[in-house]
């Protein structure tokens, strides 16, 4: 109930792939889901199926259709829990 109870933060970004200027190689599109706020804290301690299935539950209402296809595949990074960057994209320790 209290999960229920707490806003919920989240940056989707898209990335349409890439194609390689040399070898015309394309890059497979793709969904990068960022949490913020106390609720990114609350989500690291989530299993990644977990965190999966938000995700997904979060697009389904996004796109309205109720069903959205799995992804290929996945990673799931637990940035505030990571001992030199802590959830930053540049970290400068106290001191």
């Amino acid at each position: 109930e209290q999960e229920q109870q707490q806003q919920r933060n989240y940056l989707i970004v898209v990335n349409p792939g890439t194609v390689d200027p040399v070898t015309g190689e394309r890059s497979l599109p793709m969904l990068t889901f960022w949490f913020g706020g106390d609720f990114a804290k609350h989500v690291e301690e989530w299993t990644d199926e977990e965190i999966m299935k938000d995700c997904m539950e979060t697009l389904e209402t996004i796109c309205g259709t109720g069903e959205v296809p799995p992804p290929l595949d996945y990673a799931v990074t637990r940035w505030g829990k990571e001992t030199y960057s802590r959830g930053a994209f540049v970290y400068i320790p106290p001191g």
